[in-house]
């Protein structure tokens, strides 16, 4: 079942990927961005490369600290 979940994005990173999907799956009427958001997290779930896994824990310790001192990250 899919649940509705918000969270935080940068309007650029969101206009980029927006862009780059569209660019090789054409341009859909919408979700795309969504889909490709469940595929990533769905091959990050898959993924038994453990170099890979690291390098991406790594990005994400760092998105997280950095988030927290933007003021970005929800408290609740």
């Amino acid at each position: 079942m899919k649940r509705l979940f918000n969270f935080y994005l940068d309007d650029e990173v969101k206009e980029s990927a927006t862009k780059r999907i569209e660019s090789l799956c054409g341009i859909q009427e919408k979700g795309q961005l969504a889909s490709l958001i469940r595929v990533l997290l769905n091959e990050f779930l898959e993924t038994n490369d453990n170099v890979r896994l690291i390098s991406i824990a790594s990005k994400v310790t760092e998105e997280y600290c950095l988030t927290t001192h933007c003021n970005k990250r929800s408290k609740l």
